[in-house]
């Protein structure tokens, strides 16, 4: 039998989704509760591989087991046996077929920018704190020569080798909110680190330390030496995966 969850963690303290050795992980501390509930190892299978210190609203894995489950029990044992900062949202039933990441259409994720110090002060676990005024205008007119399907190698950091670099970002749009900044991106799927080496990108846009006749010729560079440095993981979202 397989089954489905839908999770959401604040990735604060944890190295990141997958295991790692000696440190902990989401998908590590979701598979020592099953271990500690139903006394079997078993592997999770998330839909993405999020970076240290990055969060999730809406992350969803997958595991068999073959022992029919009471759903809602399970459901409050898990959230009882695991750390307060890993939900799990949602347990259900799934199609043998089913994979959490080959199955996926698209995921979306938020990068928030705070550009005052006092948002920021009381949101700077998940917030990348700008002190420069950043051209809005100028990132949209970017963002829009992103969209559609390229070689997004220039955005992609040195653990996406033998991934296929070819990618079709649906949507960027960027919003503001007071003093918050939210890239929203959604695409068939990311390269390591290419959402932050996006938004990173787009900043300096912003910041007009490049042009977008720059920008055109990193993306089509595919060359990761070509474009900005990534921001930090705390102010990155996994927001939602679509199937």
């Amino acid at each position: 039998m397989k089954y489905k969850l839908k999770i959401a963690y604040d990735g604060s303290s944890y190295h990141g989704w997958q295991i790692q050795k000696q440190k902990p992980s989401i998908q590590g501390e979701i598979q020592k509760a099953l271990y500690l509930l139903l006394k079997e190892n078993i592997s999770v299978i998330g839909a993405g591989r999020t970076d240290a210190k990055a969060h999730a609203l809406c992350q969803v894995a997958h595991f068999f087991l073959k022992k029919n489950l009471d759903l809602t029990k399970t459901l409050s044992s898990l959230n009882g046996i695991l750390p307060k900062d890993i939900r799990i949202l949602n347990i259900e039933k799934a199609l043998s077929s089913f994979h959490a990441r080959f199955s996926s259409l698209s995921k979306t994720y938020n990068y928030y920018i705070s550009t005052s110090i006092f948002s920021y002060l009381f949101k700077k676990k998940y917030t990348h704190f700008i002190k420069q005024n950043l051209n809005l205008s100028l990132m949209r007119k970017g963002a829009k020569l992103l969209l559609g399907t390229h070689d997004f190698s220039s955005f992609a950091n040195k653990n996406s080798n033998n991934i296929n670099p070819l990618k079709t970002l649906t949507k960027l749009n960027i919003t503001k909110k007071n003093s918050i900044i939210c890239f929203e991106l959604t695409a068939d799927g990311f390269l390591y680190k290419m959402v932050r080496n996006i938004v990173g990108t787009l900043v300096d846009l912003g910041r007009k330390k490049i042009t977008i006749k720059d920008l055109d010729y990193i993306l089509k560079a595919k060359d990761r030496k070509k474009a900005s440095n990534p921001l930090p993981a705390h102010a990155l979202f996994l927001i939602n995966v679509e199937y």
